[in-house]
This record gives C-alpha cells, sequence and structure tokens, in this order.
C-alpha cells in the first residue's frame, strides 16, 4: 500500500506545479464557467521544493492511514480541492486556490487511476506490477 500512496501522493505534486490549467477546458464548459477559469483564477505562486515536498508527505500519511479502514478513497480538485488535499496543502503553506482545476483520483489497495482536466490524460498505476500508464 505504500508505493501507491507513495506514487499517488507524488502524481497530486506533479499537478500543483502544473501550469497549464486550461488545456483541458473542452467546450462542455458554460461559458460563464470557461470565463471564470480563465478571468478569476489567480496567478499560481511558485511554489518551494519545502512546500512540495510537505504536502506529499502528508498526503502519503493521510491515504495510508485511511486505507487500513477502507478499500477505497477519493480526492479531486474541480474549482477548489476537496477537504483532504486542502487540509495538507494548508499545512504545507499552499492555498487551495493553487490547485489545478478538473483533477480526480480513486485510490484502491490494487493502485489508483486518476485524470487531469475533463478530457485530460488518464494514469492508471498498478500496485501488483508496479507500473504506471498514462492515456492521453
Amino acid at each position: 500500500m505504500r508505493r501507491i500512496a507513495r506514487a499517488a501522493s507524488k502524481w497530486w505534486a506533479e499537478q500543483l506545479v502544473r501550469v497549464d490549467d486550461f488545456q483541458y477546458l473542452d467546450g462542455t464548459q458554460t461559458y460563464e464557467e470557461s470565463a471564470a477559469a480563465i478571468l478569476f483564477t489567480p496567478t499560481k505562486e511558485i511554489l518551494t521544493k519545502q512546500q512540495i515536498s510537505e504536502f506529499r508527505k502528508g498526503l502519503e500519511q493521510e491515504i495510508l492511514s485511511h486505507m487500513k479502514h477502507h478499500d477505497n478513497m477519493y480526492l479531486y480538485s474541480k474549482y477548489y480541492p476537496c477537504e483532504i488535499l486542502e487540509h495538507y496543502g494548508n499545512l504545507a503553506n499552499i492555498e487551495g486556490l493553487q490547485f489545478p482545476w478538473f483533477l480526480k483520483m480513486v485510490i484502491t489497495k490494487e493502485g489508483f487511476i486518476a485524470q487531469a482536466g475533463v478530457n485530460g490524460p488518464i494514469t492508471e498505476f498498478d500496485a501488483l506490477t508496479q507500473t504506471k500508464k498514462i492515456t492521453e
């Protein structure tokens, strides 16, 4: 389970440093949603390696703790991160508005599947084979 938690927290950390938030707006959003995405998203602060590391470590421990008692876990950031992501972001001094939009991840005891954006790439991690597959 530790490998899954480590890979999942790494995926979220990689999304935090991504700068292309709008590449996955696919036309299914309303005009208002698209305009809000472009006009009202504040400029991202540059995050330090220390902030990213603190976030990753905290999230990894949370995933491990959660998965001891549950079969799956769902993390997301639509226009703002879910409570768990926000909490570990705050501990690392990362504001919720720093999280990219339209991200989701389902974690199971066998691995995880994550998507960056409405029609963005899908990442699958298989714990048994320790392989990561990205489908564009």
